[in-house]
């Protein structure tokens, strides 16, 4: 159940939408300032929602409508999220007000996510937003009912800098841009959040082993292949970095404090 507070400040940020909508969007970055990114996508939500009930009000939805709608309800499931996807799209192109705090919500995801991508290849693992973990996941009921994947994935992968999307047609392009939103920026970020959350020694070794490592592979790598070697590094971490295995399986073999030892460090001990 929704908290009573939260839900008369969603409310309270609807009636300034739909009086004072620039207002609003222009102030979305105070949010995020504040911490409250997944906010401002329920009050995209609530937005939308608003948008349905008062078409609904506008038909003349009433007894008749809610008898039948139980016979329905099988039947209009499986178009369910398409429905809302549509509603999205009409409500996105005929109501410039909605256009603009959508258009700013979704500069703003963009906007951080790039920046925590610079983060996470630097290895400033603490340094990263929560802002991969508050964006919907690509095809999620959320994802359909706003759209805002595909407006902040075309935002970070415009066509104008990357060549590979430069004659794709425009519904491959969203496909490609929307599917690599979710597999090189929301996965690996979403990760790297939760790898800073495990225990000190789990991160400081994931942190040491980073840092080690990034000079290596920045020289060598191609333009966005650090994500996937910062992944090999980080299961290679995973199998070495508990204390227990260091020391139990390698004894003496620990390095500088006992507690942690680096991937190459452990198998030249081995010879």
């Amino acid at each position: 159940m929704e908290n009573p507070n939260k839900g008369a400040f969603y409310n309270l940020l609807l009636w300034v939408h739909k009086n004072h909508p620039k207002t609003l969007a222009l102030n979305v970055r105070v949010f995020e300032a504040l911490g409250l990114l997944e906010d401002l996508l329920k009050i995209l939500k609530r937005v939308l929602d608003d948008s349905i009930i008062s078409n609904d009000r506008s038909n003349g939805s009433g007894c008749d409508h809610d008898e039948k709608k139980t016979e329905a309800v099988v039947e209009e499931a499986p178009t369910i999220d398409i429905s809302k996807a549509r509603i999205a799209i009409e409500r996105y192109q005929n109501d410039p007000d909605y256009r603009f705090l959508h258009d700013q919500i979704s500069d703003l995801f963009a906007e951080v996510l790039t920046s925590d991508l610079k983060f996470l290849a630097s290895g400033a693992i603490k340094s990263i937003s929560f802002a991969s973990k508050f964006c919907p996941s690509i095809d999620s009921p959320q994802d359909y009912e706003t759209l805002i994947c595909e407006s902040i994935a075309k935002k970070m992968f415009p066509r104008n800098n990357h060549i590979e999307y430069k004659d794709v047609e425009e519904p491959y392009y969203t496909y490609r841009v929307r599917y690599r939103l979710g597999d090189h920026v929301l996965i690996p970020l979403r990760e790297a959040i939760e790898i800073v959350k495990k225990p000190s020694i789990k991160t400081e070794n994931s942190l040491i082993v980073l840092e080690a490592y990034r000079k290596i592979f920045k020289s060598e790598s191609k333009e966005g292949s650090s994500i996937v070697l910062f992944h090999h590094c980080m299961e290679i971490i995973e199998l070495f970095s508990p204390i227990e295995n260091v020391v139990d399986t390698f004894g003496k073999l620990s390095i500088g404090n006992g507690s942690t030892k680096l991937p190459h460090q452990i198998v030249a001990s081995l010879f």
